[in-house]
């Protein structure tokens, strides 16, 4: 099932799911800020730039792959300020 995005509407119907998580997983929470962002109005830095990126630092501490993603995201764009918002959370299960 598919819900809204968080925060569109204010009373929206969510439903509850659940995901098993291993140790060393990593979790990534985004807006479309990040991965919308386009190098010179073309390609865009999308959900396979970050799941490339992830996957390259996945042994990494949560913070170190935080870090990594927002340094290949700027030298991806060359751009030192966003058109878009950004949040990006990254957890790994220890």
């Amino acid at each position: 099932t598919e819900d809204p995005l968080l925060g569109i509407q204010r009373k929206e119907i969510y439903h509850q799911k659940s995901c098993p998580l291993n140790k060393g997983d990593v979790v990534i929470f985004y807006t479309d800020g990040l991965v919308e962002s386009k190098i010179k109005g073309k390609k865009s830095f999308g959900t396979e730039g970050l799941l490339k990126t992830t996957k390259i630092l996945s042994d990494k501490q949560a913070i170190e792959i935080q870090n990594g993603i927002l340094k290949t995201w700027k030298d991806f764009t060359k751009n030192p300020i966003p058109q878009d918002d950004i949040t990006l959370l990254v957890l790994k299960v220890t």
